[in-house]
This record gives structure tokens, sequence and C-alpha cells, in this order.
């Protein structure tokens, strides 16, 4: 993770998904890791939007078959079905 030298990343103070699963206080090199998991929340669709136009397009240059640029954008759709809920 890129940082200005001497800054500390930032933490959020929210609750966590893992909270009350473990006893002891979360690592800050962990916290500091995590901390984008909000932005990629926002983002995942657009990502994932433009992953399937890279797997279309490898298919198109065939570097990938039919049936592999078939299964790997059913499996992006998929886990976008997924997040959506």
């Amino acid at each position: 993770m890129a940082r200005a030298k001497g800054r500390s990343p930032v933490v959020s103070k929210g609750p966590k998904a893992w909270d009350g699963r473990f006893t002891e206080k979360t690592n800050r090199l962990v916290e500091a890791f995590t901390v984008s998991v909000a932005v990629d929340r926002r983002l995942y669709a657009y990502d994932i939007q433009g992953s399937i136009a890279h797997c279309k397009t490898l298919g198109k240059a065939r570097v990938l078959t039919g049936a592999e640029t078939k299964a790997i954008v059913r499996g992006l759709e998929s886990v976008k079905a997924e997040l959506d809920r």
C-alpha cells in the first residue's frame, strides 16, 4: 500500500465483518490492507464490466477459445449477481 512518508494508514473506526470472532485487537497492517473494502464495494460492478470486455476481446483475438470466453463471462456475471444481492 503506497502512502506518503511518515503518514500512518487510514484506519476505519466502524464495525468490521470479523467483529466478535477474535479476542485480540486487529493488527494495524490488516486494518490498512482492508480499509479499501468500502471503495471496492462501490466499484465492483465497473470492475466486472471491464473484465468481461477484456475477456471478450481476448476471445476475439483467439487468445481464449469460444468455450473459455463463455465460461469466464458466465463466471463473472455470477460473481456480479452474488454481489448485487
